[in-house]
C-alpha cells in the first residue's frame, strides 16, 4: 500500500496503487465542481442540495481514504492489510463514482483514475498472505474466492 504524497506514473488498477496524492487530486477535482454548482444554484434548490450532499460525501471519502492509506502502509498481518485494501478499493471506486459526471472534463485524469479491480487485488493479497505464512488469511481468501466464483 502506498501513502505517497505524489501521483505515480503507473495507472491505478488496484487498491495498492492508490496514493494519498491521487485521493487529494480526485477529491479536489470533484469539490471544485460542487463549489461551482453551489455558487450557481439558488438557495434551497434541489441542485444546490444535491451538490452539497455530494460535497459532503466526497469530503468523507477522501478523509477515510487518507486515513486508511496512512495505516495500510504499516507492516502487519496479511489479514489486516487485506481488510484495509478491500476498504480502500471500495472507497476509491465510490470516489470515482462521485466524479463520474465530469469524466469528459479536460482536467479529469482518464488515464490514471480507473476503477480498482477486486479479483486482481485478491490475487495480490493471496501472494502476500502466502509469503507471510498467514494461514488464517489464506483460508479466508480461499472462501472469498469461492463465493465470488460461485455466487449463491
Amino acid at each position: 500500500m502506498k501513502n505517497d504524497d505524489h501521483i505515480s506514473p503507473e495507472l491505478v488498477r488496484y487498491g495498492t496503487q492508490v496514493t494519498s496524492a491521487d485521493v487529494h487530486a480526485l477529491g479536489q477535482f470533484v469539490l471544485q465542481r460542487t463549489r461551482s454548482a453551489l455558487k450557481d444554484a439558488s438557495a434551497g434548490s434541489v441542485a444546490g442540495q444535491m451538490a452539497l450532499g455530494l460535497q459532503m460525501t466526497v469530503k468523507t471519502l477522501t478523509g477515510q481514504l487518507t486515513a486508511y492509506l496512512a495505516v495500510a502502509a504499516d507492516p502487519e498481518s496479511a489479514w489486516n492489510r487485506l481488510a484495509r485494501m478491500l476498504v480502500i478499493d471500495s472507497a476509491w471506486n465510490l470516489l470515482l463514482d462521485a466524479a463520474h459526471p465530469w469524466t469528459h472534463h479536460p482536467t479529469y485524469d482518464k488515464e490514471r483514475w480507473q476503477r480498482t479491480k477486486l479479483k486482481e487485488s485478491l490475487v495480490m493479497a493471496q501472494i502476500d498472505a502466502a509469503t507471510a505464512g498467514d494461514k488464517q488469511a489464506l483460508e479466508w481468501l480461499e472462501a472469498l474466492w469461492k463465493s465470488i466464483e460461485q455466487p449463491a
